[in-house]
């Protein structure tokens, strides 16, 4: 990703660059110095397994509570999926609230409520953020952009924890599922 951004930057892009990656199944975060189109990593933190996919698993059970607690229905995993849960999680990025569907029943689920069920593995993408600007030993003022990729990103309370940790507005490319595999196009170029 930050090959990428280097490659199509018409401006002098020297300095320091932290590139957040939340993606389906797993977060990276990593510090990089860019100089010349030449990229260095400086700190790299992640985990394996946090992603759109724990988002979406936290959303079906909110819907699946929200249907006991509101209308007094049971249902399971397989009357709200969790293609179900991706889908409404898309759509919450966009809208405050939206219905969920499930045995011809609607329930309204509110991005706050979603927000707040995926807190805990918010909490820690900002301490691995945290981490990561700490092994690097640079301050979030010394940052030039942060760079995001990864579809999770999308998710404005994402966005909302990036500007809180960095103190900046984060940089997100148009599509930014592409930008590891645009950048990885670039590199192999250069083998």
């Amino acid at each position: 990703a930050a090959l990428y951004y280097a490659k199509i930057s018409e401006e002098d892009i020297s300095g320091y660059y932290c590139v957040y990656d939340l993606g389906g199944g797993t977060f990276d975060v990593s510090i990089v110095k860019i100089s010349d189109n030449d990229v260095e990593v400086i700190s790299t933190e992640g985990v394996f397994n946090l992603g759109g996919t724990d988002f979406d698993e936290c959303l079906q059970k909110l819907v699946i509570k929200k249907f006991k607690d509101d209308l007094n229905i049971k249902i399971s995993t397989e009357d709200f999926t969790l293609n179900e849960a991706e889908e409404l999680k898309k759509s919450l990025g966009k809208s405050n609230e939206r219905k969920a569907r499930a045995k011809n029943k609607n329930v309204t689920i509110t991005r706050k409520e979603f927000e707040e069920s995926i807190e805990n593995y918010i909490g820690q993408t900002e301490i691995l953020c945290e981490s990561v600007l700490e092994e690097a030993q640079i301050k979030p003022n010394e940052i030039n952009k942060i760079i995001i990729v990864g579809g999770s990103t999308r998710i404005p309370c994402i966005k909302e924890s990036i500007t809180k940790i960095f103190k900046k507005e984060p940089y997100s490319f148009k599509n930014p599922d592409e930008m590891v595999a645009l950048g990885a196009a670039i590199y192999a170029g250069f083998k």
